[in-house]
């Protein structure tokens, strides 16, 4: 069970080799290989916001968790390549950060190759919603809108 810490500006070269560990936290890259994660994957690691971009092709599995900012800054994973949500759960971290109005961009891979949803999303509060933006290869925390009646 690995744990892969990846520091900021540093790059984790796989050597064209395909490795699985058990969680991969950080700010740097993983490049040149097939990357398998099974546990927890952290951008900028736990209670810090960053940048984690995975290599090109990536099995992705267990748990992401993300850090938000009351200032619209939050947890970015991004993958240059394909990247499938499809076996993740989305853990944000400190959701009592989320500021109303702000869109929060959590996940980005190359357009048209983010595929599959979250397998579960802890958010906090109801009023925020999960977009995927599949041909932008984005994914994004909004404040989900409703309609206001006014009677007088």
């Amino acid at each position: 069970n690995t744990v892969v810490s990846v520091a900021s500006g540093a790059t984790l070269d796989l050597s064209s080799a395909t490795q699985t560990v058990a969680s991969v936290v950080g700010s740097g890259t993983v490049s040149n290989g097939t990357l398998s994660v099974t546990g927890t994957i952290a951008p900028g690691g736990t209670n810090v916001i960053g940048t984690l971009t995975l290599a090109s092709t990536t099995s992705l599995t267990g748990t992401l968790l993300v850090d938000v900012a009351a200032n619209g800054t939050c947890d970015l994973l991004q993958s240059p390549g394909a990247l499938d949500l499809g076996g993740l759960n989305l853990v944000v971290q400190n959701p009592d950060q989320f500021a109303r109005g702000l869109d929060y961009l959590i996940v980005k891979a190359a357009p048209g190759q983010l595929s599959g949803r979250f397998a579960s999303a802890s958010l906090g509060a109801t009023k925020w919603q999960i977009v995927y933006r599949y041909a932008a290869g984005e994914v994004k925390i909004i404040t989900r809108m409703g309609t206001a009646v006014i009677v007088r």
